[in-house]
């Protein structure tokens, strides 16, 4: 679809019109830089980690958290490639404002659907460490399920507000909005709350049932666990903070690498506690509770 040509206020100083469009370039290639990052990065990763995969998840038996990983896993690439190729299609004919808002709806959702599936495979492995205890299973159920429904009516509502105002610059080339809610920074905050309960619950099992500090499992949960969450609230911090201080047409500048950045920790993590535990995703101990 092709736009008519861009309106030129007389009245604007030539210099004022320059350094404008300088910044939106700026603004748009920082964004795509940090997208390109992430991207390169998960995907280094996933070689390096291809032949755990195969051997950890691939060779086990299927269950619903083993399905979980895989389709994370590769959802999440999948994704930042298809947003790659979108964010840096320099040839290509314009975009229609239509199609802007389609694809930022769609990555929101393709976001809040990933951050859902870790949640659940860090709880099946919080549940794991409690011994299946059905207190446990409840809490991690009723933090989980509330999480879920808060953050999707609050990305909903604010999705519903700023599609409207999400149209396509010709000059970066680059969908953006005009406009922002605070509703969508606190979507990104709210799955902070469950992770700081998910921490909680892991101080308390090792307060609670210590193991021997020498095996390999409890240094890689003690290595990876607290390491994955302290990150995972930084990632998640820098992207609640970027939605609610930054501009509208910078509100994206980290969630891309962000999303890459968080789905590579989880994966690792995940990945090093199957390996120490030598239990890859056994359906004893990964299988959906029947309550939850």
């Amino acid at each position: 679809m092709q736009h008519p040509p861009l309106p030129v206020d007389p009245l604007l100083d030539p210099h004022e019109i320059i350094e404008a469009a300088a910044q939106g370039f700026r603004d748009a290639n920082a964004t795509r830089y940090l997208s390109g990052i992430g991207l390169v990065l998960l995907l280094y990763d996933h070689f390096l980690t291809f032949d755990d995969e195969v051997r950890l998840v691939w060779k086990a038996r299927r269950s619903f958290a083993r399905s979980a990983f895989l389709f994370n896993r590769y959802l999440v690439a999948c994704s930042l490639i298809w947003v790659a190729f979108f964010m840096n299609d320099w040839s290509g004919p314009d975009i229609s404002n239509k199609a802007c808002r389609r694809v930022y709806g769609a990555t929101a959702l393709l976001g809040i659907t990933s951050i859902a599936l870790a949640n659940i495979l860090v709880s099946l492995r919080v549940i794991d460490l409690w011994g299946r205890t059905l207190k446990i299973k409840i809490l991690m159920s009723s933090g989980l399920m509330t999480c879920f429904l808060t953050t999707f009516t609050l990305m909903a509502v604010a999705l519903t507000k700023m599609l409207p105002h999400v149209h396509y610059d010709r000059v970066v080339r680059v969908c953006v909005p005009s406009v922002k809610e605070p509703e969508y920074a606190a979507a990104w905050g709210t799955s902070m709350v469950y992770e700081v309960l998910v921490l909680v619950s892991v101080w308390l099992n090792v307060l609670d049932k210590p193991r021997r500090l020498d095996t390999r499992l409890t240094q890689v949960l003690h290595r990876d666990g607290f390491s994955f969450f302290a990150t995972l609230t930084v990632f998640r911090l820098f992207n609640m903070l970027a939605a609610a201080i930054a501009p509208p047409h910078l509100m994206l500048v980290g969630s891309f690498f962000v999303w890459a950045m968080t789905t590579l920790v989880l994966n690792r993590s995940l990945l090093n506690i199957l390996d120490a535990s030598s239990v890859p995703f056994r359906h004893d101990v990964y299988e959906i509770p029947t309550r939850f």
